[in-house]
């Protein structure tokens, strides 16, 4: 009944070597598959838990400096990479400076920083363990990159591109850096002085990219100028003065995108029709004020009614709040055809506030396709002016203008004029201006016996403050536009 035929038993003997090995197979392929998907799924996750934890470390230390070490670690945990598992490893590194500019060719390497993540997680195999495979090890890395939110120009007052020229008696008093990038030129009377915090004046710094040139004045050339004297008799170091000094180029902010509220098209209404100058003339008084406290300290400088027609620095700003006060009065007294409100937005044509008018520039961004020139009154609080298209604004005649940007951190904070092609102040104008005034496309002029004073920068291609025209001006931070902090991914 059986068969007894030997070699019907080998051949089945052989398919179920051929059934064992094809099942072993199998098993590999099946490991393989549930196994490297899981290695792999795990590897995703560990690829988006690193980049989110780089850039953790990174807005840490971009924000306030704080343990952005913590702030990485804490993302990776919540992302299922808990450092203190047995099967994770988690580190976080700051780079050195050589290295994040070799991935990154940043040169403010003090504001700037790279943070590295590492992870790396031990899977347990479920198939792959029956060949001998109990676990494997998987894991990523990411690099982020962070710049921190910094005033535009930190420390300067003053600065150009290309000359800056003093001359004709006109000049500047700085609470701030002064630098030319190329030559400061100084003729005819003309003075410039810079000073280390507002109201003392006490120590500061001159610099220039190339020479210093100075011929007759008050301002005494290397190395007399390092010394000047407060009052009749009180001699103390004055700023210190280089040439032929290399400073990082001028701030490059020339692509910030246009403000939204630039893509409405807008137009001046009639004063009438507003209501709030009186909260504005408070706002406008209460900055006037305390630049005022802050200048009753500044000591009596020799020569001050010759560098600024006043006598005292206290005379000065009340002949200047007289003005602004008048300059109200205006305001609320205009008629229709004599006072305009400009809302935020596009401009399109240009701007032109004759002798005897008065503007009233609303808080927001104004954009100006063409110039804008104001021979009468105007005042703003918290805007900014946007030039584009060359455009550019002058400030003539008899002008009283006070203008705020208001106080960073928000997107246009402090900045007052952005790119404009030229600034011209001229004759008998009085100008209170907070805030950056950013052309460094664009030459500055400052011609005649006119005033500008304020919490403010000047950072132009080229300046030249001439014909008795007197800038006193202080940088503070609290004041003038910050360059927004930036945090990215390199890998």
């Amino acid at each position: 009944m059986f068969s007894k035929n030997p070699s019907h038993i080998h051949k089945r003997g052989q398919s179920l070597v051929f059934i064992a090995l094809g099942m072993a197979v199998f098993l590999g392929f099946v490991a393989l598959a549930i196994d490297g998907g899981h290695i792999l799924s795990v590897r995703r996750r560990a690829r988006a838990a690193a980049d989110e934890a780089a850039l953790a470390a990174a807005n840490a230390w971009a924000r306030d400096n704080s343990n952005w070490q913590t702030a990485a670690l804490n993302v990776a945990k919540n992302d299922g990479f808990d450092n203190d598992a047995d099967n994770v490893e988690v580190d976080v590194q700051q780079l050195d400076s050589a290295t994040c500019q070799e991935l990154t060719s940043d040169t403010a390497s003090a504001q700037c920083s790279c943070f590295q993540v590492s992870l790396k997680a031990q899977t347990t195999a479920i198939f792959a363990q029956f060949i001998g495979q109990d676990t494997s090890t998987t894991g990523a890395t990411a690099i982020s990159h962070a710049c921190k939110e910094v005033p535009l120009e930190d420390g300067y007052a003053i600065r150009s591109r290309d000359d800056l020229k003093v001359k004709n008696g006109g000049g500047a008093m700085a609470w701030g850096r002064v630098r030319s990038d190329s030559n400061i030129i100084r003729t005819e009377m003309g003075h410039l002085w810079s000073f280390q915090g507002f109201p003392f004046p006490f120590g500061g710094e001159i610099t220039a990219g190339e020479s210093i040139e100075c011929n007759g004045g008050f301002m005494f050339c290397n190395p007399m100028m390092n010394m000047m004297a407060i009052g009749p008799q009180v001699p103390i170091m004055g700023a210190a003065v280089y040439e032929n000094t290399p400073r990082p180029p001028m701030t490059a902010l020339a692509n910030l995108p246009k403000p939204e509220a630039c893509n409405t098209v807008a137009q001046p209404i009639s004063c009438s029709e507003i209501t709030g100058v009186d909260a504005m003339e408070a706002e406008m008084a209460a900055m006037m004020s305390d630049f005022m406290n802050a200048a009753s300290g500044m000591p009596n400088i020799s020569n001050f009614s010759g560098f600024t027609g006043s006598d005292s620095a206290s005379e000065m700003f009340n002949s200047f709040q007289g003005v602004m006060e008048g300059m109200f009065n205006d305001f609320r007294e205009g008629t229709d055809e004599a006072c305009k409100v400009y809302p935020p937005g596009q401009y399109n044509t240009a701007i032109r506030v004759n002798d005897g008018e008065a503007a009233i520039f609303l808080p927001g961004a104004h954009c100006f396709a063409q110039d804008v020139t104001i021979d009468g009154h105007a005042m703003g609080l918290n805007q900014t002016f946007y030039f584009e298209n060359g455009s550019g604004i002058t400030l003539g005649n008899r002008s009283t203008v006070a203008l705020d940007a208001g106080t960073p951190p928000f997107d246009w904070g402090g900045m007052l004029f952005y790119n404009p092609g030229h600034v011209t102040i001229s004759t008998e104008s009085g100008s209170m201006l907070v805030g950056s005034i950013y052309a460094p496309n664009g030459n500055c002029d400052l011609n005649g016996g006119g005033m500008m004073m304020g919490w403010s920068q000047l950072l132009c291609n080229q300046i030249t403050i001439r014909g008795g025209f007197q800038v006193m001006i202080a940088f503070d931070a609290d004041h003038v536009y910050h360059v927004p902090a930036r945090v990215d991914l390199v890998k």
